[in-house]
């Protein structure tokens, strides 16, 4: 981790995600701002920092990053153990991408992932999953 326990979460806006190779996504265009980040932020305070820097309402955007070494899967920031966590995967890199994404965006990067866009409890037809019947009676 840098010095004093702070992380530098580099916040990129603006930009999209395109398949990269090997299945990894990248990151083109857009801006990016520095933000410091320590254990102890609470998200409140992070998100705050990431409106000032962009000048942007954030209340609809959803923040994002990578864990070291896996450009496949992006690893959701929404509340405080969220971004304490992301404090620690990256503690040895001492800087994190951190995507900052509107909700609208959010459904495409999830189709480039290659992830289910199911919810969870229902089927692809949109039928709640029933449990099967016990055969011990």
């Amino acid at each position: 981790m840098a010095e004093g326990g702070i992380v530098v979460a580099i916040c990129q806006h603006g930009g999209e995600f395109t398949p990269g190779p090997n299945g990894n996504l990248v990151y083109k265009g857009g801006e990016a701002h520095a933000v410091d980040v320590s254990r102890e932020m609470p998200l409140d305070s992070f998100k705050d920092e990431v409106s000032k820097v962009f000048h942007v309402d954030v209340t609809d955007m959803s923040f994002k990053y990578f864990l070291p070494n896996n450009n496949r899967t992006l690893i959701t920031i929404s509340c405080d153990r969220d971004l304490h966590r992301m404090v620690d995967f990256t503690a040895s890199a001492a800087q994190v991408d951190v995507f900052v994404i509107s909700t609208g965006e959010n459904r495409s990067v999830v189709t480039y992932t290659g992830a289910s866009t199911v919810k969870a409890g229902s089927n692809a037809q949109g039928d709640k999953r029933k449990r099967p019947a016990s055969k011990n009676k």
